[in-house]
């Protein structure tokens, strides 16, 4: 999340043009900054749909817009009944991963949905964990007491990125490293 700093289109094509140098694939959740003005279309030109899916090996990554605050807490985002779906269909997968931009525990995150998305998580039973960044620094650990694990990255501007390996059935560890 984030990939821009105004959602600039040139700031998305840039990033872009930067991450495509990269010898791994690379995945994007859309962040706050990337919603600002014109940023939803553009962030979906380059990098695609808001909300997203798919089996690697026998893993099922979720990607899903957290931003409730660009949202006004509608009460839409994150998209629960999308969420709910994709945490159900397990076919071809026999773990699963979310991503998000803003953690349920954030002031960012609509508090009507901090609950219900924490415990559609909790009901997971091949959840390895759940990923975010929108708080800039590394942390990694249980937010409520339902034993879902969720790491949060580092800022670009700390010069670091993380390699999770992911393997038996809930199992990963994981590695910072600084560049």
């Amino acid at each position: 999340g984030d990939i821009s700093d105004f959602s600039l289109a040139r700031e998305m094509v840039w990033v872009d043009k930067q991450l495509r140098k990269l010898n791994v694939p690379y995945l994007t959740v859309v962040g706050n900054h990337d919603l600002n003005g014109n940023g939803r279309p553009t962030f979906e030109h380059i990098y695609g749909p808001l909300d997203y899916s798919f089996v690697y090996g026998d893993t099922k990554f979720i990607l899903i817009d957290t931003n409730s605050r660009e949202y006004n807490f509608d009460g839409k985002i994150p998209d629960m009944g999308w969420l709910n779906a994709q945490l159900a269909n397990t076919e071809g997968a026999r773990r699963q991963m979310v991503m998000m931009h803003v953690p349920p525990d954030n002031s960012d995150f609509d508090p009507n949905l901090q609950q219900p998305f924490a415990q559609a998580l909790a009901r997971t039973p091949n959840l390895v964990a759940a990923m975010n960044g929108h708080n800039h620094s590394f942390r990694i650990g249980q937010l409520y007491p339902d034993g879902v694990t969720y790491i949060n990255s580092d800022a670009f501007s700390e010069r670091s990125y993380m390699v999770i390996k992911v393997f038996g059935n809930k199992e990963f560890s994981y590695k910072r490293v600084k560049f």
